[in-house]
């Protein structure tokens, strides 16, 4: 489905930012900033962070946001946000993550 974001944990962030706006098809350039904004920190958020499947955490974060945008037709910039920092709270260490994840990191 979202192949391209999945495929190499060693995107830089801005090539996965590339990916997964393109994989948007429209984003508004006054959503751009705050979208952009989110998936940043999304990544940052994760930087490490492994699935069990062996794809890079914030793949998961991307896909929930792609199904918003394309599949729902959700275009609204801050549920784009809210679905891409969705995990950041409970699954990074960047907000104090206990460990008690059900996620391989």
């Amino acid at each position: 489905m979202h192949k391209e974001l999945h495929k190499s944990e060693e995107a830089t962030r801005e090539e996965r930012w590339h990916i997964f706006a393109a994989q948007l098809g429209g984003l508004p350039p006054e959503a751009t900033p705050l979208v952009h904004a989110a998936h940043l920190r999304a990544q940052s958020a994760h930087a490490g962070q492994i699935r069990e499947t062996g794809e890079p955490f914030v793949a998961h974060p991307e896909a929930v946001a792609i199904i918003l945008w394309n599949e729902c037709g959700i275009h609204e910039p801050l549920l784009v946000a809210a679905a891409l920092l969705h995990d950041t709270v409970e699954e990074s260490s960047e907000f104090g993550d206990t460990g008690d994840s059900a996620y391989s990191v």
